[in-house]
């Protein structure tokens, strides 16, 4: 069993990370910027509030880097953790020609495979915050298993009777992202909803004190005395 240790909820991916502390860079900069233009915010309690929850969100869900007693252990076990992961899973060809029995078989597979799918995209996620999957293209393939969807194997179903006939079909030569293998948990994609909502509202308040510094005069210069 892994050393490394585990977790029963996902952690942010490296989009959610960087919106999020994007948001709180762009908060940090309003309630720093010049007096006249901090005086045009109404309330910058409830903003130290919004930059304290990003905070407790990267502190709890934010990958945290492997460190290097872990890192040979968690790539045996990221190694594991896929073979087992693909043993099984629906092929690329089950998934886009949907032949008899196909829906069953995914059903069957995700149903044992959660708690190991969870455990493979959070080990994914904290080898990327530790830089060890530099030869991964983009951040948003960092956790994507089907990356690794097979090709074929002896345990392809028949597809003599598939819903998708091949005549027509033409694939490229790399693994293709037919759909992701399951949902995200729901935690993940509430965090998701509440990060987006509030870079949106950041965005509108950076827009209007712009707005409102492009407009106002720079404060008075006081006078020399008579």
């Amino acid at each position: 069993m892994s050393a490394v240790a585990e977790r029963a909820a996902p952690y942010l991916r490296p989009n959610q990370v960087e919106q999020l502390v994007g948001e709180k860079a762009a908060i940090e900069g309003m309630l720093q910027a010049p007096e006249y233009i901090r005086n045009q915010i109404q309330d910058k309690g409830s903003m130290l509030r919004q930059v304290r929850s990003i905070d407790s969100m990267l502190h709890k869900d934010a990958p945290p880097p492997l460190i290097e007693s872990e890192r040979d252990d968690a790539v045996r076990s990221e190694q594991e953790l896929r073979d087992e992961l693909t043993s099984g899973m629906p092929t690329q060809a089950e998934m886009r020609r949907a032949p008899p029995g196909a829906i069953d078989k995914l059903r069957t597979w995700e149903t044992r495979n959660k708690a190991k799918i969870l455990r493979w995209k959070n080990l994914r996620l904290r080898m990327h915050a530790a830089g060890m999957l530099d030869s991964i293209a983009s951040a948003t393939d960092v956790a994507n298993l089907e990356r690794y969807r097979p090709h074929g194997g002896a345990q392809e179903l028949n597809m003599d009777n598939a819903l998708v006939q091949a005549k027509g079909v033409f694939l490229p030569n790399g693994p293709i992202a037919a759909r992701n293998v399951m949902s995200e948990e729901d935690r993940a994609a509430m965090l998701q909803r509440d990060a987006e909502l509030a870079a949106t509202v950041a965005k509108a308040t950076v827009d209007r004190l712009l707005e409102i510094q492009a407009t106002a005069p720079p404060p008075a210069k006081p006078g020399r005395a008579q």
